[in-house]
């Protein structure tokens, strides 16, 4: 006898809940449900779940579909949609998060809109910087399939956004002491109002994002080669960096600015030059005033700004001799 094979098929959900408050809530409101939708979006927890529908929110009207709480009293909002998330589910479920002091919140719809996508993932840097003061958002796809040998019908979740660094487990309270949650947030605050400046005067970093991360980088369209700045504890550089194969090969890049040593040093109007070899290699400028944190001290963030500008100016300049450089570093 064969077996047969088939794929399983995407049906309606409504087939199945026809009504989202009647049917869907309830269901996605069961211990085996719940604790299946956090599994997908790795979020762990300790002890049993305390799972509540239709909660009311102090100072707003209308009630969050679900929220999870922990033995600890660390609680999750969940908020779910039919169709494509629109602007009300959207802010209503952030409200709800914020007004019932939830440790993350979690948006359940059958698609998720672009731009919706692009709020989360900053609301989720900004939450990694903010530590317990932020909370995480995740953006997760409810699909149901089945299979016309049987009737039974298979609900799959799929997490659209969850926080790109997540390492805290919600429920456990993992956060770091105030001196590193302090740094992080300045440092996001610090690329927050930094990189819009940057993207104009540069033409680069445009798909960076603002997070608690000390070093960012933009690339101009060569492999291997971007213009970067890095906030340390004591100092700031702005570099180009070649990280582009083997130290072989990045040395090869670094060589082939260098020929042109002294031209640059006058388009850096006199700033102090470090050539860097490891194993990567780059093109250093050393900016003094801005310390760990992101803070500011007697112009030292428009000192960046030129510098960094100067850099994509060299970057584009020279970026026919770059790739020959490299390339040939390649083929030897």
């Amino acid at each position: 006898m064969t077996s047969k094979i088939e794929f399983l098929k995407p049906v309606d959900i409504r087939s199945v809940w026809s009504k989202e408050d009647r049917d869907f809530t309830p269901w996605l409101a069961s211990q085996e449900v719940t604790a299946s939708l956090l599994s997908q979006c790795e979020i762990e927890y300790d002890g049993e779940l305390t799972i509540k529908r239709e909660v009311e929110v102090p100072g707003v009207k209308r009630k969050l579909d679900v929220l999870v709480e922990s033995t600890s009293g660390d609680r999750i909002a969940i908020e779910n949609q039919f169709n494509e998330l629109d602007h009300d589910h959207m802010t209503r479920a952030l409200a709800y998060a914020v007004g019932l002091e939830a440790k993350a919140v979690i948006i359940i719809a059958e698609s998720h809109r672009p731009e919706f996508v692009a709020v989360a993932e900053y609301l989720n840097a900004a939450a990694l910087a903010y530590r317990e003061k932020g909370i995480p958002v995740f953006l997760v796809t409810i699909e149901l399939l089945t299979s016309s040998a049987q009737d039974t019908y298979f609900p799959q979740f799929e997490v659209v956004v969850r926080p790109d660094e997540w390492k805290a487990i919600v429920f456990q309270g993992a956060h770091g002491d105030a001196e590193e949650s302090d740094r992080d947030i300045g440092m996001f605050n610090f690329h927050d109002q930094f990189l819009p400046d940057v993207r104009k005067a540069t033409g680069m970093f445009k798909n960076v994002k603002p997070s608690s991360n000390n070093w960012k980088a933009g690339s101009f369209g060569l492999s291997g080669v971007q213009v970067t700045y890095n906030v340390s504890k004591r100092s700031t550089f702005a570099s180009i960096w070649i990280s582009a194969g083997s130290s072989v090969i990045n040395v090869a890049g670094l060589e082939a600015l260098r020929a042109h040593e002294k031209d640059i040093q006058v388009l850096l109007e006199g700033l102090d030059i470090s050539w860097r070899v490891q194993e990567t290699s780059s093109l250093d400028i050393a900016v003094d005033g801005i310390g760990w944190g992101g803070a500011d001290e007697s112009g030292a963030r428009e000192r960046l700004l030129q510098g960094l500008t100067t850099l994509a100016t060299i970057a584009r300049k020279y970026e026919p001799e770059l790739r020959a450089a490299i390339g040939q570093a390649r083929r030897l």
